[in-house]
């Protein structure tokens, strides 16, 4: 049987170029997403661009460390920080649609969007 499941969310580990200072460092930012209907997805993004369909589809990030290694809440005021830098919204809007149509490495289904690679 297929259960119902009334917000369906799922976590993924993005893949983000940051700036270093002097070039750009690989880091992964573990993130809780919500899965919405591909409707809702077109509404948002016709209606309120990436910041709307960003603020609907991230519940929060997770393992998230400040300079000092403290934790620091990935779904309050870091989360907002976090969704204003462009270099955090390209890698979060992208593997949103590579995880959501399931066109992961190694998935067996063939590709929905020819030519678009996983994160």
């Amino acid at each position: 049987m297929f259960e119902i499941i009334e917000d369906p969310q799922f976590v993924e580990d993005v893949r983000v170029d940051v700036p270093d200072g002097e070039g750009w460092r690989k880091d992964v930012l573990r993130t809780r997403f919500r899965a919405i209907p591909v409707s809702e997805m077109e509404e948002l993004e016709n209606s309120g661009g990436a910041k709307a369909v960003l603020d609907r589809i991230v519940v929060s990030f997770e393992q998230l460390v400040d300079r000092d290694k403290k934790p620091v809440d990935g779904a309050g005021e870091w989360r907002t920080k976090l969704l204003e830098f462009a270099f955090v919204r390209s890698a979060i809007i992208r593997h949103y649609y590579v995880a959501s149509a399931g066109l992961r490495s190694g998935n067996s289904a063939s590709s929905a969007a020819p030519g678009l690679a996983p994160n």
